[in-house]
């Protein structure tokens, strides 16, 4: 058949022990200082600061990006989750419906 003939028994190969392995004792994790503290605080509320800043940034560029693939597309397809439009009345008709119930405005 071709390939080649097995000659011989084959012997076992001895298993070898494993070693037990030492556990590594927990280093306790040291207090941030105050100031530490006030400056991961800082960057944290900076970074997500920046991160909606791009994102709106992101957004604006498409929203202006007057090319002709991105026509036709402008109208999010359920914006209006399967409702009838309904335009907002003016402020004026708004403030009429307002009514003052115990110190809090409420619609009528």
């Amino acid at each position: 058949r071709g390939g080649q003939v097995r000659r011989g028994k084959k012997r076992k190969k001895k298993k070898k022990k494993k070693k037990k392995k030492k556990k590594k004792k927990k280093k306790k994790k040291k207090k941030k200082t105050m100031q530490q503290q006030k400056k991961k605080k800082r960057n944290n509320n900076n970074n997500k600061k920046n991160k909606k800043n791009k994102k709106n940034k992101k957004n604006k560029k498409k929203k202006n990006n007057n090319n002709n693939n991105n026509k036709g597309k402008r109208r999010k397809k359920n914006s209006n989750k399967g409702g009838r439009r309904r335009r907002m009345t003016t402020t004026r008709t708004r403030k009429k419906k307002r009514q003052k119930v115990w110190g809090r405005e409420k619609k009528r």
